[in-house]
């Protein structure tokens, strides 16, 4: 999920599961979301092969009304990015309940913490190895969910605290009756809930601990 430009990284995405075991990629192929940017005549021959291969499957430019859909039905979310200002489509992601790979620098290992698998973004064998160790493991998939849990749960705390001082307002964060804390984050995204919101307040949260 993003524009196609070079500081994405996509490349080494596409490069990493066309080595994936081939029964993987015929049974979950990848799902790449996004506009064209600059610089990204290289990437998209690439995802002009993988659809041809029929692992591949490109969505274009999605409304972002439209994402958590697309999140809800993901195995994993892989985003090896080399540099972000923010990472929201990982804070997305987590927010949908989805297994994160992401690049272990710039913010991402901050803004995911311990709820995702870091991959230094130009291991391509290394992020190839843990994709295909990911998609044939379901309790590691699990077990990556649960401190996703905990930091929404976190973020929920703080808000509550702040909303005196005029933060954040609302009572969106909440579960409904009845409802699963996946149903319940992946509403707060199509309630328009922005996940911008919880990653700051995560973030705070984190600098309050002592900035792990």
């Amino acid at each position: 999920v993003g524009t196609l430009e070079p500081r994405k990284n996509l490349a080494a995405a596409i490069r990493s599961y066309a080595d994936v075991p081939e029964r993987l990629r015929r049974d979950i192929p990848l799902v790449v979301v996004g506009r064209r940017g600059w610089l990204s005549d290289q990437v998209e021959g690439m995802i002009r092969a993988g659809k041809t291969s029929g692992w591949l499957r490109f969505l274009g430019f999605v409304p972002q009304t439209h994402l958590p859909a697309i999140y809800a039905g993901a195995r994993l979310f892989v985003y090896p990015s080399r540099y972000e200002g923010f990472g929201l489509p990982v804070v997305e992601a987590m927010a949908s309940g989805v297994p994160v790979v992401t690049s272990s620098v710039s913010c991402l290992p901050e803004i995911s913490g311990d709820g995702a698998e870091l991959v230094h973004p130009d291991d391509v064998d290394g992020l190839r190895a843990t994709l295909e160790r990911l998609l044939g493991d379901d309790a590691r998939r699990a077990q990556l969910d649960e401190p996703v849990q905990r930091h929404f749960d976190v973020a929920g705390g703080f808000r509550q605290q702040r909303r005196g001082d005029g933060v954040a307002g609302g009572g969106a964060l909440e579960h409904q009756r009845g409802e699963s804390a996946v149903v319940a984050r992946q509403r707060r995204l199509a309630e328009g809930d922005h996940a911008v919101r919880l990653a700051v307040e995560l973030r705070q949260q984190r600098v309050g601990q002592g900035g792990r």
